[in-house]
């Protein structure tokens, strides 16, 4: 059994196997994607109060958050951010630590 497939405006007949190639294909490429992102946005401790719903929203958007508690008045994020984000986030008035030495 084949399969159509339309490639820069022409009609190709595929065999079947041809999506597992497809599939290891994209799942190769999104690992790869993955950790590069990862290198580039180390897992990262944001101390900050709890009340800065703003502040929190910017995380969630941007970064990939992993864990986030409450340590004792403070809220405690631990998320994926790059180094733009992070400034940010310390110049709003979060304690911000990675691998990094804190600044």
């Amino acid at each position: 059994m084949r399969q159509l497939l339309l490639f820069c405006g022409l009609v190709v007949l595929l065999p079947l196997s041809f999506n597992a190639f497809i599939f290891t294909l994209v799942a190769t490429d999104l690992t790869f994607v993955t950790a590069a992102s990862r290198t580039r946005r180390p897992v990262t401790e944001i101390r900050m109060s709890p009340s800065d719903g703003k502040l929190l929203a910017s995380i969630h958007r941007e970064g990939e958050v992993i864990d986030q508690r409450m340590d004792g008045e403070h809220l405690l994020v631990q998320a994926r951010v790059d180094e733009a984000l992070a400034g940010r986030l310390r110049r709003a008035g979060a304690d911000v630590r990675n691998g990094k030495a804190p600044r």
